[in-house]
């Protein structure tokens, strides 16, 4: 209809608080905290509650203030619309005729099949017990929350009263985008919402942190700056059970504006009634320093609001400014935070790695993650992605050569959910986690063959893969064969991780259209092998893995004593071309016997690693070992270690 209107709070869409339409009404905030609203001579009214607020200007009598309230809405020659809800509203007007909107059923006006959103909410409308326009559907706002939905009602029921169409009431609800300072979204930063909220008093407050409630957050995050000392004095108690909505609180000193301050009477008062409540609350007295207190206390999937009608709006930008900064200086922290709302098993800082290679020597990486489902490495590669924090997939008993000065990088190691196998007919899906001699023995029980090269290798499956991928180790050629698929996780050009999913690539030796080496951006989840059934064949194959045969041909699975030298095949960690015998090479290169600190060669060419060898001790000898075999027969051997850090240093 286009009215002029004059209203407290700025209106988001035109950025202003006042409006001359060409319409016939004028749409007025009226004020009871100075009287002026009896002062107004309205038309037509509406009341959303009466309670004790302002009682300096009503002799400190909040019956007198409730005459006032009477008196206004006596007065009026139109419509008198009254929040049926509402207990001050009940008693008041009792005697005066009045439309009633709400979510009671005795309203005339009231809202069903609700549905509430972080930012937004749709209701359909019943008046006088039935859904009124049947035709036209739900009714959608823009703003969160039941104290919005009621809002609403209270514009439909004066509106429909003045002849208005339910349509276009819907459709000027559908536009409307909010009032400033009214869950006001001030940033997203790292998946944390900072949002503004103009609430001083305890009724706005409890419906602001409903409102907050009905999103999709994981945690409510509630700083209060309560207004005025004699407010904080007389409702304290109040002002504990709104806040204690939150999950945790924050409460700051007092606001005093107009009013000099009041011995006794601090922010502790409300943090106490928090704390009475329920619900965790810290005091912080120095306004200056909430943001710095707040902050870093701040995880992904938190929304944090701030409440109060004083300098408390600009805490939004104040915290941002912490935020940022955290990201920038300390990357790996704010990846730790991150990282521990999301995943089941905590992040550690600092976390030694040796016992996960097979050499178990080498230091520690900055931070490690060990995913335990698809969702939760989703998780981790959007958070690393986004901070350009480098990553690094360690299997278990990986032949990984990790820098004695550790690794500055998140290193990820697939949990319990990726280690599964699931056979069908001579297909075998496994996850990346699984050992590869266990998946050997599987699929040997189950009569297939074609993977009893893996019994002897004392890695996951995805390290096999990667290798396979690479063109490394020779002695998976038989399995390479049967790889016929594999699922990966690919971090790379993905806008900043955003995108990131699940690719499942053919695997393809012999063409192009193969995944081609594995790069660092990516990760196998999981590899699907595609084998022979024959059941005469199986047999043979397991009667060749007993516990006792594999001991014999594999004896450093056995050795596994953290005290122990870890002793790994030389022929396991270097490659050549297809027609070098690695082993011959490196026996005719006289290499048995070389020593370099704590690592040594035996007569049998497998590398003894001490418990107090360094990381660069076993990458100078196996660089001694390429330098030797070229000098001597000219054959080029190269590493099958993948290295974390620089090791030579």
């Amino acid at each position: 209809l286009d009215p002029s209107y004059i209203v407290g709070g700025e209106l988001n869409e035109p950025g202003a608080n006042a409006y001359r339409g060409s319409g016939d009404y004028l749409v007025c905030e009226a004020d009871e905290s100075d009287g002026t609203f009896l002062q107004l001579g309205a038309d037509s009214v509406i009341v959303t509650n009466v309670e004790a607020d302002h009682l300096e200007n009503y002799d400190n009598d909040f019956k007198v203030l409730e005459q006032a309230f009477h008196d206004f809405v006596a007065d009026a020659r139109g419509a008198r619309v009254v929040n049926g809800d509402d207990p001050g509203c009940q008693r008041v007007f009792a005697d005066l005729d009045t439309v009633t909107f709400g979510f009671g059923e005795e309203c005339r006006y009231r809202a069903q099949d609700i549905a509430l959103s972080s930012f937004g909410a749709r209701f359909a409308l019943v008046v006088d017990g039935s859904v009124a326009d049947q035709s036209g559907g739900h009714f959608e706002l823009n703003v969160p929350g039941r104290h919005n939905i009621a809002n609403a009602l209270g514009a439909i029921a004066l509106a429909a009263e003045l002849g208005v169409d339910y349509g276009a009431m819907r459709a000027g609800l559908a536009k409307f985008r909010g009032v400033g300072r009214r869950f006001d979204l001030r940033a997203e930063f790292n998946g944390i919402t900072l949002v503004d909220d103009y609430a001083h008093l305890p009724a706005e407050v409890g419906a602001a942190l409903d409102a907050a409630r009905g999103g999709q957050w994981k945690r409510i995050v509630a700083v209060f700056q309560p207004h005025l000392y004699s407010r904080t004095n007389t409702y304290a108690s109040e002002f504990g059970i709104a806040l204690a909505k939150a999950d945790v609180v924050y409460v700051t000193d007092v606001f005093g504006s107009r009013e000099d301050p009041i011995p006794g009477v601090t922010g502790q008062l409300v943090t106490d009634a928090v704390a009475a409540a329920g619900t965790k609350c810290e005091y912080v007295p120095h306004r200056s320093d909430l943001a710095g207190t707040v902050a870093p206390s701040l995880v992904p999937g938190d929304l944090c609001i701030c409440l109060g009608a004083g300098d408390i709006t600009s805490f939004p930008d104040e915290a941002l400014a912490v935020l940022a900064a955290q990201s920038i200086a300390d990357p790996i922290g704010l990846a730790a935070q991150e990282l521990g709302s999301l995943l089941v098993a905590q992040p550690l800082r600092d976390m030694p790695l040796a016992a996960l290679t097979s050499f178990r020597v080498g230091g520690t990486t900055a931070l490690y993650v060990e995913p335990g489902n698809e969702q939760e490495l989703l998780a981790a590669c959007r958070v690393t992605t986004r901070l350009d924090i480098p990553v690094f997939v360690l299997g278990s008993a990986d032949h990984v050569l990790i820098a004695d000065a550790g690794f500055a990088g998140v290193v990820i190691h697939l949990g319990a959910g990726f280690d599964w196998i699931d056979v069908n007919g001579v297909e075998a899906t496994v996850g990346a986690a699984t050992p590869m001699s266990y998946l050997s023995r599987v699929a040997s029980q189950a009569g297939l063959v074609g993977l009893e090269a893996g019994i002897n290798l004392s890695g996951s499956v995805g390290t096999a893969v990667r290798h396979m991928m690479a063109s490394k180790a020779p002695e998976l050629g038989t399995i390479k064969a049967t790889l016929v698929e594999v699922g990966i996780v690919d971090v790379s050009n993905q806008g900043g991780g955003s995108a990131l999913g699940v690719q499942v690539r053919a695997f393809m030796d012999e063409t192009p259209a193969g995944p081609g080496p594995e790069t660092s951006d990516e990760i196998t989840i999981w590899a699907k092998f595609r084998l022979t059934m024959n059941s005469l064949a199986a047999d043979r194959v397991q009667a060749s893995m007993r516990p006792e045969t594999v001991e014999a041909v594999a004896p450093q699975l056995a050795n596994t004593h953290p005290d122990a030298p870890a002793e790994i095949p030389l022929a396991s960690l270097f490659v050549g071309s297809d027609e070098l015998d690695v082993v011959d090479v490196i026996a005719s290169a006289d290499c048995a016997g070389l020593q370099i600190g704590g690592a040594s060669i035996s007569p049998e060419l497998d590398i003894i690693v001490e418990p107090w060898a360094r990381a660069a001790d076993v990458y100078q000898l196996m660089a001694e070992v390429i330098e030797r075999t070229a000098a001597r027969s000219g054959a080029v051997v190269m590493s099958n270690v993948e290295l974390l850090g620089d090791p030579s240093q």
